[in-house]
């Protein structure tokens, strides 16, 4: 049992130097919270908000589109391979048909308003249209298996339309 006094001794010892030191109130100062402010440290060069150095996103409408189109034709050559797979690995219903229309769906409602072409849009109205079909549940279901091979076609049909927009005239 000397080990287990040892131990409470050393605990209490804690607590005493504990009572001893942190118990006393220390005087507030400011030079111990903003040391910058007085003398022994200077303040940093930093840039201000408003300062004309500082960098502003350059990025064009054009630019911002290229890169959404990447992203979706990305997120829809994925989808359209699970589609194909009936939405399951191993045979098990996945969560891949899932997650890809949501992705899709953000990218391509963020390039419709920057973009002329109707491909967005469409692309928008396929992944909503096919998000309540492709959960693992209704994927489980059997019920819709006969309508994803179909759909992977018409996403294909989407995609050659989506990488059509990228190429020159």
């Amino acid at each position: 049992m000397e080990g287990g006094n040892l131990v409470l001794q050393i605990i209490n010892m804690g607590l005493q130097w504990g009572a001893n030191h942190l118990g006393k109130p220390k005087p507030l100062r400011l030079s111990t919270i903003m040391p910058e402010t007085h003398g022994a440290v200077q303040p940093s060069e930093s840039k201000t908000l408003a300062s004309p150095e500082t960098p502003v996103s350059q990025v064009s409408n054009k630019e911002v589109v290229d890169y959404q189109r990447q992203e979706l034709l990305k997120n829809a050559l994925l989808l359209k391979t699970h589609l194909a797979q009936g939405c399951r690995i191993n045979g098990k219903p996945c969560d891949c048909c899932t997650k890809h229309p949501t992705i899709i769906e953000g990218l391509a409602e963020e390039a419709i308003p920057m973009s002329r072409s109707s491909v967005y849009s469409d692309m928008a109205r396929f992944a909503r249209k096919i998000a309540p079909i492709t959960t693992p549940e209704a994927v489980g279901s059997g019920q819709y298996d006969s309508q994803y091979p179909d759909l992977a076609i018409e996403l294909r049909d989407l995609i050659k339309r989506l990488a059509s927009e990228g190429q020159p005239a």
